[in-house]
Formats: C-alpha cells, sequence, structure tokens
C-alpha cells in the first residue's frame, strides 16, 4: 500500500482529489505492479469525480489517454484542458506550449495537419520548446506534401538542437 493510498484509508471523510490525484501519479510510476494502468486510472476517475475541473488531474487524464493510444479522446482531453488553462496565471507558459505542441501531433496523427500547423504558428518566436516544436512543424508540412518546406523546417530544428 502507497503512501496515498494509505491517507485515504485512514481519513475518508476527507476525500480530496488530490490525495486521489497523487495515488494516481505514485502508482504509474511503480513499474512493477500488476494493474498499474487500470488502478491509475480509476484513482484518476474519483479525483475527477470529486472535482471536475481540478487542472492537474485533467492534463493527466490527457496524457494517459495518450499513452495508451486514444489519440483522439487524448486530443480532445488536452484542448479542454488547454481550453480550461487560457489565462490561468497557476499554469506555466511553457507547459502550455508543450501541450499545444503534444495536441499537433495528435492532430497529424488524426489527420489534421493542416490545422497541426495552424496551432504551432502561434507560436513563433517563443524560445520554449522550440526545437519540439519545429520538428512536429516539419511533420506537418511532410503530411501536407510541402516536401522542401519540411526539409528547411528540420534542419531549422537541427540547428536549434542538433538532438533534434
Amino acid at each position: 500500500m502507497c503512501s496515498s493510498d494509505l491517507a485515504i484509508e485512514l481519513d475518508p471523510d476527507h476525500d480530496h482529489p488530490w490525495a486521489h490525484y497523487a495515488l494516481a501519479q505514485v502508482l504509474l510510476s511503480e513499474r512493477q505492479r500488476a494493474n498499474r494502468w487500470r488502478d491509475a486510472r480509476a484513482a484518476l476517475a474519483r479525483a475527477l469525480e470529486l472535482d471536475p475541473s481540478h487542472l492537474r488531474a485533467r492534463h493527466l487524464e490527457a496524457w494517459i489517454l495518450a499513452q495508451e493510444g486514444e489519440v483522439a479522446q487524448a486530443s480532445s482531453a488536452l484542448e479542454r484542458w488547454l481550453e480550461q488553462t487560457r489565462g490561468d496565471p497557476r499554469v506555466p507558459l511553457a507547459l502550455r506550449l508543450e501541450a499545444e505542441v503534444d495536441l499537433a501531433l495528435m492532430w497529424i496523427r488524426l489527420g489534421h495537419a493542416a490545422q497541426a500547423e495552424a496551432l504551432l504558428s502561434t507560436q513563433d518566436g517563443q524560445g520554449a520548446g522550440r526545437p519540439r516544436r519545429l520538428v512536429a512543424l516539419a511533420v506537418a508540412q511532410h503530411e501536407q506534401g510541402r516536401i522542401d518546406e519540411a526539409l528547411d523546417t528540420a534542419r531549422r530544428a537541427e540547428l536549434a538542437d542538433p538532438r533534434a
């Protein structure tokens, strides 16, 4: 039994979404645990049942869906999270930019390369995550048949970070 699980068991009258969110995080980190994904999803579901607007739980929900290959659902969840956190001072700009690149990559997988490119273009001039954004942009351009432009964008990504 992990500490978050124990905290919930010891104080069931204070069934708090943060405890269930923490439990989901802990369960996901226990790589040797059988059924860790199922158990983490259950803990996350309880957190969201207690507080449907829990921002970190909503972000984790999108991540879990993406990890499990539920791209359309993950995309919808991440879109909702981005909408809910727009202008929220508790959410760092770098996290939002990363989430937008994640969303663009999901859209590319779903066949919406032009939509992904439009989203990525809103980040022009941002330094945070620039190499990753440029790589995603190159893929979006390639998917639209603009091979020369995609190659140029990939080269810019390489200049920004040779490992990109």
